[in-house]
């Protein structure tokens, strides 16, 4: 597994997560700061010193054990015998019934599964992990505002971000979003010139078949009337309007 990421890289498990665009360009600076170890941003096994929170988007597993536990158990993780069915219920929902004990909580056996999982797991189970969390504190927060709903995730990061004077994030926050920049400009513009492509592709194709329609139907029915004249059986007629 790699020690840590480029930005390209996190961009791409996010889109292919499905995270939008829109998002992505806000909260890839955001976790480079997040998850920087002895200076290095995106470090695969990032860990906080003070609450158990894990990998590059640094989610915690005290305030989002559902989402550790759906991406583990959909990711085929070894889960076994580590919740009690009235936690998976409840796990696999994200809800507490109203007469119910909240059970969510991991143990200390579990949480060690959890950041096991995010050393083991490639980065695209990671951003499956983002987008789940996003999304629930979307219906939270009932907003969509991408900015609204990563501050109340990231409040820290996002407030040095928002800080002039802090020297160390705003020079983390100023490189990370010029490469997000380059990056995102690249992949626009290469899915424009692929789409570009595909249009001549389908335009020559579509013209060559109406040149050559004849002569490739010709040659096909050459074909197979010399198959039938070897097995003894008379040539097929020529199809009216080839």
């Amino acid at each position: 597994m790699e020690d840590n990421y480029t930005t390209q890289q996190v961009i791409e498990a996010l889109f292919d997560a499905g995270v939008p665009q829109q998002v992505i360009e806000l909260v890839v600076p955001i976790a480079a700061y997040e998850s920087r170890v002895d200076g290095v941003p995106f470090v695969h096994e990032a860990a906080d010193a003070l609450s158990p929170s894990y990998g590059v988007f640094q989610i915690n597993v005290d305030s989002e054990p559902a989402f550790y536990y759906q991406v583990m158990r959909d990711a085929g993780f070894n889960i076994d015998n580590l919740f009690t069915k009235d936690q998976i219920m409840q796990l696999t929902n994200n809800v507490v019934g109203e007469d119910d004990k909240d059970v969510r909580a991991f143990s200390d056996e579990a949480q060690e599964k959890a950041k096991t999982f995010i050393a083991k797991s490639p980065l695209i189970e990671q951003a499956r992990l983002f987008k789940k969390v996003y999304n629930n504190k979307s219906k939270e927060l009932n907003t969509d505002d991408p900015m609204t709903i990563l501050k109340s995730m990231y409040t820290l990061t996002v407030n040095k971000y928002e800080d002039e004077t802090n020297e160390d994030a705003q020079a983390v926050k100023t490189k990370i979003e010029e490469e997000v920049d380059k990056a995102i400009g690249q992949k626009t513009k290469l899915e424009a010139d692929m789409n570009l492509f595909k249009e001549v592709d389908e335009q020559s194709m579509q013209e060559y078949e109406s040149k050559y329609a004849d002569l490739s139907m010709s040659l096909i029915e050459k074909q197979v009337n010399k198959q039938r004249k070897e097995a003894g059986l008379p040539a097929v007629p020529r199809r009216v309007g080839r």
